[in-house]
């Protein structure tokens, strides 16, 4: 700072000037640092902007597929609601029908039966129907429900929601076939069944139907349902001569969520002192014409992107998910576009069944369906008929400034038909560039997350990288070592966690290993199996038994009285 004063420290002056000078020195200099210091900051000011510029290229990027070149709906319409109908109208004949839904204002009539078809189950004349007190609960559904993310999200309406009811018996369900036997002393079975997202379930209830061995003690035997391991109700087994039996369980709301369990747990004693557990006399049986029972409401939906595969595929349905295509113009690319999406539906439903079918106009949509326009304009006119928020004018979409889309722009819309109960999935473009863009964006790989409206215009598409030819979703890791808990199961996606069985007759552990088609498994492949058990066993007739493919291939025996935690079995 001393050199810079004495930089402008002039070198003659006379003696007034430097009376007056030492006043006026001081402000200029301080006016010539600020200005010196302001230019330096702005300098590294503008450098640091550049270098972040430069530095991320990516989110350069992102905007410019966010802030598009093209103008969006001025006064686009509100967001479509999809409101799922409380019934189904009248069939075709000859169309087959896997829904049983009546609405409760409506009059009872003869429905379509789920298949297998059974006959409903009714009390029969020696059977006396038994239903255990359901606890004490309010009327009003309770603030603590569990709900999925698409009923969280539902669209609310002043206007009360009609309720349905639907029946979902156990003889859909392969593990229970002709019959759910119960064998030895303590035994218990497992049924899983999921909840749909749309649904606010209002009531639930179990109708057990059973059979059991005419040698068991009344008073010391007795057949418990539990849902998600709580407990819904007991029965005894108190019948004769085999007779058939029912009873009635009231299920709160607040125990269903979206992935549930029912377990039915058979205790039976024949003998006042000690029962044997391999007896052929200790046996129940649960008919497959049992079933649930639920009284809910369809909640209306907001269609979003983000929700995306809901509604037009719900992992959660008890029923199968209905797909139908709207045929277009004689057109090769829609081929293309329409197997592609196809494809994609299929991977995320696995197991889960999928109906599919093609119609010619919007007014053959069934109540039910998922409708799903690909196509440009000129190959879709029915596309004219929907309320959409982009214009279309001469076989044309036109943005906000009335002005038509190149061809190679892809765009996605979601809106409904049929007053809001049919969801519509739209792909489309001016041409087959762009439809092929749009199909190929939804099937990409967390495409769901990018969109946030029922609208999307696609410009380009992000690289997507082939994965390894070795790295298969739901199968095996490539590794030659792994744990059970990388293993996802088939039901609900998630990894593997801790099991846990009770009594003689539990059913086995079930673990899907799927390997490869090409994988060759050699000799000295083990598995080391880590297990604990409770006390009170009797070590000469308890074990653990592994099967592979229903071979016996090792087990040991359970030897501790008092239980064992953290063994482990080497097989």
């Amino acid at each position: 700072m001393k050199g810079l004063f004495r930089y402008f420290k002039p070198t003659t002056a006379t003696v007034n000037s430097e009376k007056r000078q030492p006043n006026r020195r001081p402000k200029r200099s301080r006016l010539w640092l600020m200005l010196l210091s302001g230019s330096l900051v702005l300098v590294l000011v503008t450098g640091s902007t550049l270098a972040l510029a430069q530095s991320n290229p990516s989110l350069q990027e992102q905007e410019d597929q966010v802030i598009r070149e093209y103008a969006l709906p001025n006064t686009p319409p509100p967001a479509p609601v999809y409101k799922p109908a409380p019934s189904a109208p009248p069939k075709k004949s000859g169309t087959p029908s896997t829904r049983k839904r009546i609405t409760s204002p409506a009059p009872t009539q003869q429905q379509p039966q789920n298949t297998p078809t059974q006959p409903q189950p009714k009390p029969e004349p020696e059977a006396v129907e038994e239903a255990p007190e359901p606890r004490p609960q309010p009327k009003s559904e309770p603030d603590s429900t569990p709900k999925s993310q698409a009923t969280e999200e539902a669209a609310t309406d002043t206007e009360t929601l009609p309720t349905s009811d639907y029946t979902l018996q156990f003889n859909r369900a392969p593990v229970v076939g002709n019959r759910f036997r119960l064998r030895g002393v303590y035994s218990e079975a497992r049924l899983g069944f999921t909840r749909p997202r749309g649904w606010k379930v209002q009531s639930a209830k179990a109708l057990i139907r059973f059979q059991h061995s005419p040698a068991l003690i009344a008073t010391r035997s007795n057949l418990t349902v539990l849902l998600n391991d709580t407990s819904v109700g007991s029965v005894p087994l108190n019948r004769k001569q085999s007779e058939i039996g029912q009873a009635l369980f009231n299920i709160r709301p607040g125990l269903l969520k979206d992935y549930n369990e029912l377990k039915i747990i058979a205790q039976q004693e024949n003998d006042e002192k000690c029962s044997n557990p391999g007896d052929a006399t200790l046996w129940s049986e649960v008919l497959p014409d049992s079933e649930l029972q639920f009284e809910f409401q369809p909640q209306p939906v907001t269609l979003s992107f983000n929700r995306y595969p809901y509604p037009f595929f719900d992992n959660l349905s008890v029923d199968a998910n209905r797909i139908t295509y709207l045929l277009p113009k004689s057109n090769e690319e829609w081929l293309t576009a329409a197997s592609r999406f196809q494809a994609s539906l299929g991977r995320m439903a696995e197991f889960r069944p999928i109906e599919t079918r093609l119609v010619k106009t919007i007014e053959d949509v069934q109540w039910g369906d998922r409708l799903i326009v690909i196509g440009t304009p000129a190959t879709q006119p029915g596309l004219k008929d929907l309320d959409l928020p982009f214009t279309i004018s001469d076989n044309r979409i036109l943005d906000g400034s009335k002005n038509a889309l190149p061809e190679d722009v892809g765009v996605l819309m979601l809106t409904t038909t049929q007053d809001g109960a049919i969801p519509v999935l739209i792909v489309t473009g001016n041409g087959p560039a762009g439809v092929d863009k749009a199909a190929q964006f939804l099937v990409q790989p967390d495409s769901s997350k990018i969109g946030t409206s029922p609208y999307i215009l696609v410009n380009q598409l992000d690289e997507v990288p082939t994965p390894p030819p070795r790295k298969w979703p739901d199968y095996l890791p490539e590794k030659n070592s792994f744990k059970i808990s990388e293993i996802k199961t088939q039901e609900n996606g998630q990894p593997f966690e801790d099991v846990t069985v009770r009594g003689s007759g539990a059913p086995p552990i079930e673990i899907d290993f799927r390997a490869l088609p090409d994988d060759e498994f050699r000799r000295g492949s083990s598995m080391n199996l880590r297990y604990s058990y409770g006390p009170q066993i009797n070590p000469r007739t308890s074990a653990i038994e592994v099967l592979l493919d229903g071979v016996f291939i090792g087990g040991a025996r359970l030897t501790s009285e008092n239980g064992a935690k953290g063994k482990s079995l080497n097989v």
